[in-house]
């Protein structure tokens, strides 16, 4: 059976992603290029607000065309959203037949086979801390070639998941009640994920949980962990999100400043500029205590006012939470003004089932969240389009990507890359095709424009090892 994995929300989806696709390709599967090639669509899904599970029902409302196509394809919902609503799923949009929550993705191809064979909807949202992480002996054969070298579906970013599920109990968040308790993964199996994708010429990783920060296996803490992994002398480059204020810490600041192939770039949510907000929201941090952290990453690494690529630094923000008044959001206005991030989420507060925040009046009308969040982009857009014609004029290393909205019809002229601060770098192709770098190769570019999220420009090095 062919399939088409699409996914919604954040990076750990997209590992999520990597998973269930190295589980159907072990089952006997084969992936689709596209959607109409597909007899299975996976939907793998968010949670964390209620944009993002309507985005899925209007997939999910297209579907039905979909299965009247072909007779004998399936709809398959994953994620977080799956492991939230269960079989309310299945009511509610008449066309899928397997749901399978966030802790049971080893099992999709048990599911997938039941499905197939006329046996009804198969839910499982059942919690298990088992196979969290690594996936069986079977899956690790059937990704190997005759050397003994494992395969797998392959893209940049590769991400690795260090820890599943989050301990804080942050009133507006689902997150807890969807992916579970925090479980850390133990570093030696990091340290050899990172191997094995070094090993299929992978240079540049992302570490990702709900909260690193608060990574701890046995006596092992998340910044030397980060210092293990920079052992790793193939690895040119190393990420890592999201990072939590109250557990961000010196130490670990201190470690990526010193560590050559750790990234200079930080994804630090604030969520909002107001204290009684904050502490409503169960954040166990000030704004004060917030901005003392920036101060010492911008001790660290430098001004980004004398240079536009001393580090990156992006955050979350919400509007209308917990019956913000308008001067609480001004305050939030002030501290983007303050902060001066690269680039944010941002988002208006809906209320999530399951929550504590879910019970409270909301006295803030959807009107007025739409209007202070069009101030809010405004606001950021406007920051992040000064600090990037900072760097116009300017070189950065890059590391190749891929090819943005590639379309094989219409002539090649741009490539995607990434500085190490995180911005996004839309690059000319070279006059020269045997003078442009591979995707997941290293080079040099020169900034000649840009626009709020994006910088323009050219190739000006070789490809570069780090």
């Amino acid at each position: 059976m062919k399939f088409k994995v699409i996914t919604f929300g954040c990076q750990m989806n997209v590992y999520d992603t990597g998973r269930i696709e190295r589980y159907l390709v072990a089952g006997g599967h084969e992936a689709a290029l596209t959607e109409d090639m597909a007899d299975l669509l996976v939907i793998n899904t968010c949670a964390i607000r209620d944009t993002a599970e309507s985005r899925v029902y209007g997939t999910l409302g297209r579907l039905a065309q979909f299965k009247r196509e072909r007779p004998g394809r399936l709809v398959a919902v994953a994620g977080c959203m799956a492991q939230k609503e269960g079989v309310k799923i299945l009511k509610h949009s008449g066309v899928v037949d397997v749901v399978v929550g966030t802790m049971a993705i080893p099992r999709i191809p048990s599911l997938i086979e039941a499905a197939a064979a006329g046996l009804g909807p198969q839910v499982d949202i059942s919690r298990s801390e088992e196979d969290l992480f690594d996936e069986p002996e079977w899956i690790e054969k059937s990704f190997s070639n005759e050397e003994g070298e494992r395969q797998r579906i392959q893209r940049y970013p590769a991400f690795i998941s260090i820890m599943q599920g989050c301990s804080k109990v942050c009133s507006f968040c689902v997150v807890p009640y969807t992916r579970g308790k925090e479980v850390c993964r133990p570093p030696e199996d990091v340290i050899a994920e990172c191997h094995r994708l070094v090993r299929q010429g992978i240079r540049e990783v992302t570490l990702i949980g709900q909260n690193v920060d608060s990574y701890r296996y046995e006596e092992v803490d998340f910044a030397d962990l980060l210092l293990r992994v920079s052992r790793i002398e193939e690895l040119s480059r190393i990420r890592f999100t999201t990072s939590h204020p109250k557990d961000m810490t010196p130490k670990l600041i201190d470690t990526v400043g010193e560590c050559a192939n750790i990234c200079e770039s930080f994804h630090f949510p604030l969520q909002s500029g107001c204290n009684r907000i904050l502490d409503a929201m169960k954040r166990d941090y000030t704004v004060d205590e917030y901005f003392e952290k920036l101060e010492y990453i911008e001790k660290v690494f430098g001004s980004r006012g004398q240079d536009p690529f001393a580090y990156g630094i992006s955050t979350d923000l919400m509007v209308g939470f917990a019956n913000e008044t308008e001067q609480e959001f001004e305050e939030t206005l002030e501290a983007v003004r303050r902060a001066r991030w690269d680039s944010a989420f941002m988002f208006k507060y809906s209320p999530r089932e399951r929550t504590a925040a879910y019970r409270w009046e909301d006295r803030v009308s959807e009107e007025e969240k739409s209007e202070r969040l069009a101030r809010l982009i405004e606001l950021q857009e406007s920051i992040s389009l000064a600090l990037n014609r900072q760097a116009v004029g300017r070189v950065a290393e890059v590391l190749v990507e891929g090819i943005p909205g590639y379309d094989p019809e219409q002539p090649l002229e741009r490539i995607k890359a990434r500085t190490r601060t995180n911005k996004s770098f839309s690059l000319n192709l070279p006059e020269d095709p045997e003078g442009m770098p591979s995707v997941g190769e290293t080079a040099y570019a020169l900034v000649t424009d840009c626009k709020p999220v994006t910088l323009r420009g050219e190739f000006v090095g070789s490809a570069v090892t780090v």
